[in-house]
C-alpha cells in the first residue's frame, strides 16, 4: 500500500462501518415496528374494538356539512287510507324519560339496543332499568338499581311455585346478579385492567400503546402498569388507565371486559383514586 491510499483505506473503512451501523440500526427499526403492529393489531382489532355506537361523531365533520344536510328539502311522507296505515311502536313515557333521560347509564343502554320494559341481553336477561345515583355524601355516592329487588323476589316466587324446581334462594340470586352491574356500582376516574398480558410479559412499549389505543374512549391522564408477585398469572400484571371523565372510565370497562386479547379474556373494574394516587395498587378487587 502506498502512503497516498491510506487516506482512502480509512475512509473506505469508515463508510463501511458506518453502512453496517445503518444496517443494524434499521434492522431494529423493523424488528420493533413489526413487534409494534402485531400488538397493535391484537390491541386494536376486532379484540376490543368499541362498539360503533359508541363511537363519538368525528371530529372532522364540518359544520357546514351539517347546514347543508338540513336545508335539502324533507320528502313528504307517502299518504295512506286509515285502514293501511302502518303503525309506529309506541315511544317512551314521559315519566320513562323524566326518571331515566339525560343520566350517562341510561345514554350507554340506550347504545346497546336498550328499550323500556326490556333487559338488556340476546334474551333480554340483563338490566331493564337504567341506573340512578344517590349522593351519600358531599363527594360521594351510590348506584342504585331501580328494580333489582322486585325482580329477585318475583323470580324467587315464581321458582317455588314450580313442582321439582329445588334451587337455593342465594344461589339464584347469584346467578342473577349481572358482573357488569355489579361493577358499575362504584365509578370511578380509574380503570383496572387485568389479565392482558401475563407475568413477565411487559415491555417497554406495553404502556404507551395501551394508553394510545384507550384514547378512543377519552383522554386519558395517566397508565401505570404494575406487577404482583405471589399471585395467580392472570392477577399477576396490573395496567391502571387514569381518565380524565368518569364517563370515559364507564365506557372503556362497559366494552373491554369480557374482551379477548392474545387469547386471554380481559377484566376490567373501577380502581380507588385516592389509592391511585399515592400509588396503592396491590389492593385486592
Amino acid at each position: 500500500m502506498f502512503p497516498n491510499d491510506y487516506e482512502k483505506v480509512v475512509k473506505r473503512q469508515r463508510e463501511e462501518r458506518q453502512r453496517q451501523r445503518e444496517q443494524e440500526r434499521q434492522k431494529e427499526i423493523e424488528e420493533r415496528e413489526k413487534k409494534r403492529k402485531e400488538r397493535h393489531e391484537s390491541l386494536g382489532g376486532a379484540a376490543i374494538a368499541p362498539p360503533s355506537s359508541l363511537v363519538e361523531k368525528d371530529s372532522s365533520y364540518s359544520y357546514d356539512d351539517e347546514g347543508r344536510q338540513r336545508s335539502k328539502a324533507a320528502i313528504p311522507p307517502p299518504v295512506f287510507e286509515d285502514s293501511e296505515r302502518p303503525r309506529s311502536p309506541p315511544g317512551p313515557t314521559s315519566s320513562f324519560l323524566a326518571n331515566m333521560g339525560g343520566t350517562v347509564a341510561h345514554k350507554i343502554m340506550q347504545k346497546y339496543g336498550f328499550r323500556e320494559g326490556q333487559g338488556l341481553g340476546k334474551h333480554e336477561q340483563g338490566l331493564s332499568t337504567a341506573l340512578s345515583v344517590e349522593k351519600t355524601s358531599k363527594r360521594g355516592g351510590k348506584i342504585i338499581i331501580g328494580d333489582s329487588t322486585e325482580k329477585t323476589g318475583g323470580a324467587s316466587q315464581n321458582a317455588a311455585d314450580i313442582p321439582g324446581f329445588n334451587i337455593a334462594a342465594g344461589d339464584m340470586k347469584k346467578n342473577e346478579v349481572n358482573p357488569l352491574t355489579e361493577i358499575l356500582k362504584c365509578p370511578t376516574k380509574v380503570v383496572l385492567l387485568r389479565n392482558m398480558v401475563g407475568r413477565g410479559e411487559v415491555d417497554e412499549d406495553l404502556e404507551a400503546e395501551t394508553k394510545e389505543e384507550c384514547e378512543k374512549y377519552g383522554k386519558v391522564i395517566k397508565c401505570v402498569i404494575f406487577e404482583i408477585s405471589d399471585v395467580a398469572d392472570d392477577e399477576a400484571v396490573r395496567i391502571f388507565l387514569e381518565f380524565e371523565r368518569v364517563e370515559s372510565a364507564i365506557k372503556a370497562v362497559v366494552d373491554l371486559n369480557g374482551r379477548y386479547f392474545g387469547g386471554r379474556v380481559v377484566k376490567a373494574c373501577f380502581y380507588n383514586l385516592d389509592k391511585f394516587r399515592v400509588l396503592d395498587l396491590g389492593e385486592l378487587v
